[in-house]
Order: C-alpha cells, then sequence, then structure tokens
C-alpha cells in the first residue's frame, strides 16, 4: 500500500509541475454606452374664454408648456402661429370657423401678463432660453391678450393653433 501511495503522489506532483510551465494569452474587449440627447414637450390650450360681440375690454389667456431636455442639454422654445406664419413676434390671428366668415381677432403671445413690460413670444430672438440645464422638467406660463376692440367682427369660434417647437 505504500508503494501505492508514493506513485500516486509522483503522479500529483507531475501535474503540477505541468501548470506550471503553462502559459496564458488574454485579450480585451471595449464595453461602450452612447447616450444621445433628447427633448420631450407638452402644452395646454389657451383659451379667452367668452365676450360679446364689439366688447373693447382686453381679453387674457395663459397656457403651460412643459420641456424636460437631458441633463446639460441647452434649448430654446419657439412659438409660431399656424394662421400667421412667418411673424417672429408671437403675434398671432384667430380665424372664424363658419364657412364664409372672412373676420379674424389678432393676439399676442408673451412670457409675463399685462402690456406693459411683457416680453413677446416668437421664434428667433423671440425664443425663450431658459437657465436650468439639469434635466428636470421646466414648466413656464404662455400669456396671450387680445387687445380690446378688436371684437368688432361676426359671433363665431375663432381658432388658431401654435407649434410649440423646441430646438437643442
Amino acid at each position: 500500500m505504500n508503494k501505492l501511495f508514493v506513485v500516486s503522489v509522483l503522479a500529483g506532483l507531475t501535474s503540477f509541475a505541468g501548470l506550471a510551465n503553462a502559459v496564458t494569452k488574454s485579450a480585451t474587449f471595449e464595453v461602450n454606452l452612447t447616450v444621445v440627447k433628447t427633448c420631450s414637450v407638452s402644452a395646454s390650450a389657451l383659451s379667452f374664454g367668452s365676450a360679446d360681440a364689439g366688447t373693447t375690454t382686453d381679453l387674457t389667456g395663459t397656457s403651460t408648456i412643459s420641456v424636460k431636455c437631458s441633463k446639460g442639454t441647452p434649448y430654446t422654445v419657439a412659438l409660431q402661429s399656424t394662421n400667421k406664419t412667418g411673424d417672429i413676434n408671437g403675434a398671432g390671428v384667430l380665424k372664424g370657423q363658419t364657412s364664409g366668415n372672412n373676420d379674424t381677432v389678432a393676439y399676442q403671445l408673451t412670457r409675463g401678463s399685462g402690456n406693459v413690460g411683457a416680453t413677446v413670444w416668437g421664434t428667433g430672438t423671440n425664443s425663450w432660453t431658459p437657465s436650468n440645464t439639469a434635466g428636470n422638467t421646466e414648466t413656464v406660463t404662455v400669456y396671450g391678450r387680445v387687445t380690446g376692440g378688436s371684437l368688432n367682427v361676426q359671433p363665431d369660434t375663432y381658432k388658431d393653433t401654435v407649434t410649440v417647437s423646441v430646438e437643442y
């Protein structure tokens, strides 16, 4: 039995000695991820309510715009009236919805309430650039104003669509 034990130990040592002379080859590979910038935007309707034809009182309304862009992504928000394309000053036109009604009601979009000191909100240099680029949702109020005296129009429902564009 002693001879069997010696032979087993010698066989084990020979195997271990073979591992000591083993050669190891290696390779590396890269792990990567590309994170692309993105923004999302939503907006609520702006309603001026209802008014008597010929009213001379200013009408106001508000809308809320929410924008969320990737952390560190600067962006601007522009507003453009569908019925008055090309105007960069946030001016829009509401058109009557009844066939044959060619009357319009002008309105103005701003980043502040009131006639004096309100900043027009449109396109180009009149776009809004928020200071927050932390990747949080930014919510801002759009103010709309119909100037009194501009309602000498046919009774009807007047509408426009404003496109909110986020450039990033």
